[in-house]
């Protein structure tokens, strides 16, 4: 899989950047209650800072994950480092179709579900959660 000739389909939506976000404030002020407010000032300052650096992580890991198709087949790749990252997929000849999520959550969050259907089985789908652009890369690769 070259890197040369590659079309980027879909990347995360917002909402796994949401959910994050929602986290860290969450742990953030069960610590602070936890710590009393700034009774133990140093405590709060070490768990802050792992906090940070935690939800630094997932923002970073949530930016590799990209959905993309080539001239062998379509693929999802996801990790920060070279020894960290990971690629899925489907060659075109075993891919069926596409098919996105519809209904409230995804129109209204425009944050669908995608899932590459697998020709000859069902546990082989590249089923991806909280994408963005659901419908066009559906359509797009519909077309391929």
């Amino acid at each position: 899989m070259s890197d040369l000739n590659r079309t980027i389909l879909s990347h995360k939506s917002w909402v796994p950047y949401a959910r994050i976000l929602t986290k860290y404030l969450a742990t953030e002020c069960v610590c602070s209650i936890a710590l009393g407010f700034g009774k133990f000032h140093t405590a709060w300052q070490f768990c802050t800072i792992l906090l940070i650096f935690s939800l630094l992580w997932q923002i970073f890991s949530l930016l590799s994950c990209q959905l993309y198709y080539d001239s062998q087949g379509i693929w999802f790749q996801s990790g920060l480092f070279p020894w960290d990252r990971g690629i899925v997929g489907l060659d075109w000849v075993d891919t069926q179709g596409c098919l996105c999520s519809v209904g409230f959550r995804s129109w209204f969050s425009r944050s669908y579900q995608i899932v590459v259907s697998h020709r000859f089985t069902n546990q082989s789908q590249l089923v991806l959660n909280d994408m963005s652009n659901g419908r066009n890369t559906c359509i797009a690769i519909n077309r391929l």
